[in-house]
């Protein structure tokens, strides 16, 4: 009896253990622990889709659709994006590459964590007939607090997901510009952002799928943000209304190794 008891204890905290579908079936290491880390960002991925719906009593509803992809993946950074109603076009219309230098996250037993992401992009643009070379380099630091939320929805367990709420956030971009074949820039340009926040004013809700050995995979689902907006026209003497509903969805992949 003492034996079956025992292997139905184990049982339990097996279990128990496993919040995110990859995590381990067995750890002698507290979700926390696990956690509280000095990270390699690998990949943060996030893809965006925006919907718009027009309806009007005398014109037929339209619907465009736009979505743009911003990944972080090893060294490799990636910006497309494909304007609306060309969802089938092989490439996008716009495409945006450059590298990552610095990519990484600490979280703390403490509950606080901070993260640094840099990376440098160029682009061509054309003012007054002149084709010109833009690098750009982009340094955002930020830190805040980090608490496991104790599972609010359905489908969540209890330390399945952790809240991050960003404190400070500092953005220095610098703006070089370059013409022809030179290897000077013509001008630089430094730019700074610094932004002290509330708890409750920017926040990220991460879903943890796995949670073992050095890795870490998560995933953030914004819940999709509609607008609408009323617009009333008057053609002819004949006033017009139409109704433009737009949803914002936007799924981020995480991946952390160390």
């Amino acid at each position: 009896m003492k034996q079956l008891l025992a292997s139905l204890l184990l049982a339990l905290t097996l279990h128990a253990c496993k919040k995110g579908t990859e995590d381990p079936a067995l750890s002698l290491l507290s979700r926390r622990s696990r956690l509280s880390n000095d990270w390699q960002i690998k990949t943060l991925a996030t893809q965006n889709q925006v919907t718009t719906v027009t309806t009007s009593p005398t014109q037929q509803e339209v619907t465009t659709t736009s979505s743009f992809n911003q990944s972080f993946i090893d060294e490799n950074y990636i910006y497309s994006f494909t304007a609306p109603n060309t969802t089938n076009k092989t490439t996008p219309d716009t495409l945006i590459t450059g590298k990552v230098s610095i990519h990484r996250m600490s979280l703390y037993k403490d509950g606080t964590w901070n993260r640094e992401q840099e990376y440098t992009i160029t682009y061509d643009s054309t003012a007054n007939g002149i084709t010109y070379l833009v690098k750009q380099n982009i340094n955002t630091q930020e830190q805040g607090v980090w608490a496991f939320l104790r599972g609010t929805k359905p489908d969540r367990k209890d330390k399945e997901e952790i809240e991050l709420a960003t404190r400070q956030l500092v953005k220095k971009t610098t703006y070089s510009i370059f013409t022809g074949a030179n290897i000077v820039p013509i001008t630089t340009t430094n730019q700074t952002v610094n932004v002290t926040l509330q708890d409750n004013e920017q926040s990220e809700i991460w879903r943890l799928i796995g949670l073992k050995g050095n890795k870490v995979v998560a995933v953030i689902e914004n819940k999709p943000q509609t607008n609408t907006k009323t617009v009333t026209q008057n053609s002819g003497g004949q006033p017009s209304t139409s109704t433009a509903v737009t949803t914002v969805k936007q799924v981020t992949n995480i991946l952390l190794q160390d």
